[in-house]
């Protein structure tokens, strides 16, 4: 369909079409008709109009879906445009909406209208809703209480001080039906009871819901029995709510609510989201209340069996996992969850209860056959130690020495993971460098090295290599007799190992020449003509992403190594390689976050020698720092969660939705990409002005 806004100033359909439109110039266009026209000229004209569209049932589902998205954008809480309706005509467009929610079967459209009459609700602006939509019940049908449990729901996320006011109305109308003969009409109710007790924060009022939690509890498992894992999860996620702002209210249920948590989480015949969500709400109630916690023996007791179970569920196989390419970016498997939860309990109820109980798994796990359980057990070790980093120190040498013989395992998983531990306590306990080091440079070395160990064990060797090696913690005196052995191992990985493997290669042998200063010397003629064969064949503006990562890294080297050894050893390559890295200051993001960089590195290096270039560099460092950032905050769809985060790796621009509390929740959209580039820019001014 053309869209003629010229011509569409009376058909509303036209615009909303238009407004769907996938044409960006059509959609634009139609926004600002619809903004500066419809809304400021002819608001009222315009809301009767969604209002009719929405009621239509012979209108396209999605034109009348699209009705209420706009009207919540009419309702907003800024009220800019619902201040200006008299209080007459504000009744009748709320008795509008009440009609047509009344008679309304779609399950979509109902959820679209709780939540416009929710948004008309919110700041106390229609304070009968709930008494006047709680009378009509005896005259509803079972879809009809349905829909008014869901619109309670909504309006309890929208208007939290509503439920207060009208608590005594709404305990006894849940009541009455938490304990419903009708199965659809009870868990409906009790999701709505959940929802009511979270928007509640008076804790005398809260406490008049505290005799449905069992109920709630076992609704939920008769639910789970059922199989309708959509509603259970629904109930344990708005459990999950009160937990993390209200987690007391459940004093005195919790040992009933942990042993329905532990057997949904166990089940295996459940979806992971659902068990996931049950382990959920235990972790969070160990991280809010870790005294009510720590005094409930079946959570105690039974978290750190489940989570260790969890982290079994890799559904990979250990040598197909073998065969792909190494990536440092973090993964979302299902067992991650369980290591989550290793670490969040131990932060949160604490080392002294947590520590002696992983330990003691972790024994028993240590020599099975099976190598998914020795994978576990290393990992938790780790995750242990991120959690309750302090009181694990008393178990750390017998860890490394459990360390020097996993690393060395028949599984690919577990080395990786072992490699994993070792950089990690690399970096938690860094001032016992000096034991791991001797014990842990070898062998990383002896694995970085070889070319019949899989790719993505030797870039994590690299990787633990670099945690091991980092300039900060590490010293000339510790590294000193591995340096040889290391520097060996890296010639022959950047010869024969894949690029995956090459690029956190690199990284490690600028954190090992920054280390070892004037030793690095000797090797230098080793690396250098290497480094600058990558920067010439990698030169080409349509590189792949591996082959950029590649020569980002060789950049980085490059700087490193020339600082580490000075202008006298360092100057008869300087000339060539910054041409190099000029040549790629137009390169967008390999030009911020190495080449400029790289440059200031060698500035140092080369002091007063460098200003020739100056000219060249200060223009991109000048207009990185001064790029505007890229914000806006608009209202969250209603499928949105908090915390849910898009991130786009083409432009940098991450949003995420933010809850501001009383039901309003913001998508905030951010250029966090061009932030750090500004830091970035910053830092190397700074380090410019030192030539």
């Amino acid at each position: 369909r053309k869209h003629n806004l010229k011509k569409m100033s009376h058909s509303l359909v036209d615009v909303l079409s238009a407004l769907m439109s996938s044409d960006n110039n059509v959609r634009k266009e139609a926004e600002a008709y619809f903004s500066g026209v419809m809304l400021e000229a002819h608001l009222d004209q315009t809301v009767s109009g969604l209002i009719n569209e929405m009621s239509r049932k012979d209108q396209d589902l999605v034109i009348r879906s699209f009705c209420g998205v706009l009207l919540r954008r009419v309702f907003d809480r800024s009220g800019k445009y619902a201040e200006r309706f008299t209080k007459e005509r504000t009744a009748e467009i709320r008795s509008g909406l009440l009609t047509i929610w009344s008679q309304e079967d779609n399950n979509l459209l109902l959820r679209r209208l709780s939540h416009v009459i929710a948004q008309c609700a919110a700041g106390g602006q229609w304070l009968d809703l709930l008494p006047l939509t709680i009378s009509q019940e005896q005259s509803l049908s079972e879809d009809g209480k349905i829909s008014l449990f869901n619109l309670i729901e909504t309006i309890a996320e929208y208007c939290p001080d509503d439920i207060l006011t009208h608590i005594k109305t709404l305990v006894g109308f849940l009541s009455a039906y938490i304990a419903s003969s009708n199965v659809k009409i009870q868990v409906a109710c009790a999701r709505t009871t959940v929802a009511c007790i979270a928007a509640t924060d008076d804790e005398n009022a809260r406490m008049a819901f505290k005799p449905a939690l069992q109920l709630v509890i076992d609704i939920l498992g008769a639910t789970l029995s059922r199989g309708d894992e959509v509603d259970a999860v629904q109930i344990m996620e708005n459990l999950v709510d009160i937990a993390e702002i209200q987690p007391l209210f459940f004093k005195g249920v919790l040992d009933n609510v942990v042993h329905a948590m532990l057997t949904v989480a166990g089940s295996n015949t459940l979806e992971f989201s659902t068990r996931s969500t049950a382990l959920e709400l235990m972790v969070t109630l160990t991280e809010t209340a870790p005294a009510l916690a720590r005094r409930c023996v079946p959570l105690v007791q039974g978290i750190i069996p489940l989570a260790l179970r969890v982290m079994l569920e890799v559904e990979e196989e250990d040598s197909d996992w073998a065969k792909g390419e190494y990536s440092d970016e973090s993964v979302e498997d299902n067992y991650v969850v369980g290591e989550e939860a290793i670490e969040r309990v131990g932060g949160g109820i604490g080392g002294r209860v947590v520590v002696p109980l992983v330990v003691s798994a972790v024994g028993e796990a240590a020599n099975s056959g099976e190598w998914r359980v020795r994978r576990a057990a290393v990992a938790a070790l780790c995750r242990l130690a991120e959690g309750c980093t302090e009181s694990f120190m008393q178990h750390l040498e017998s860890s490394l020495s459990f360390l020097v013989t996993t690393l060395n395992d028949t599984s690919p998983m577990v080395q990786y993971q072992s490699i994993q531990t070792v950089g990690r306590f690399a970096s938690l306990y860094s001032e016992k460098l000096d034991i791991m080091i001797p014990q842990f440079i070898p062998i990383l070395t002896s694995l970085l090295q070889s070319s019949h160990v899989c790719e993505r064990v030797r870039g994590h060797c690299a990787s633990a290599l670099i945690n091991l090696t980092n300039p900060e913690n590490c010293s000339p005196t510790l590294i000193g007799p591995y340096l040889d052995g290391m520097l060996s191992g890296l010639v022959m990985c950047l010869q024969n190992a894949s690029m995956s493997v090459q690029s956190p290669c690199l990284s490690l042998l600028g954190c090992v020449a920054q280390v070892a200063e004037d030793a690095f010397i000797p090797y230098y003629s080793a690396f250098m003509p290497g480094i600058k064969q990558i920067l010439r064949s990698t030169s080409s503006s349509s590189l792949s992403l591996s082959l950029s990562l590649l020569r980002g890294r060789a950049m980085e080297a490059a700087g490193l190594v020339g600082d580490a050894v000075g202008e006298e050893v360092f100057s008869n390559d300087a000339l060539e390689i910054m041409q190099l890295l000029l040549s790629s200051l137009n390169d967008g993001d390999i030009a911020y976050e190495y080449a400029l960089p790289a440059c200031a590195r060698i500035s140092k290096c080369l002091g007063a020698k460098f200003e020739p270039f100056l000219p060249m560099i200060i223009g991109p460092v000048l207009t990185g720092a001064n790029q505007q950032i890229d914000f806006s905050m608009v209202d969250a769809d209603e499928g949105e969660e908090e915390g849910d985060v898009v991130q786009d790796e083409e432009t940098g621009v991450q949003s995420a939705v933010i809850s501001l509390g009383g039901g309003v929740r913001k998508r905030v959209t951010l250029n966090t990409h061009a932030i750090q580039q500004k830091n970035q820019c910053a830092r190397i001014i700074y380090e410019l002005h030192l030539i």
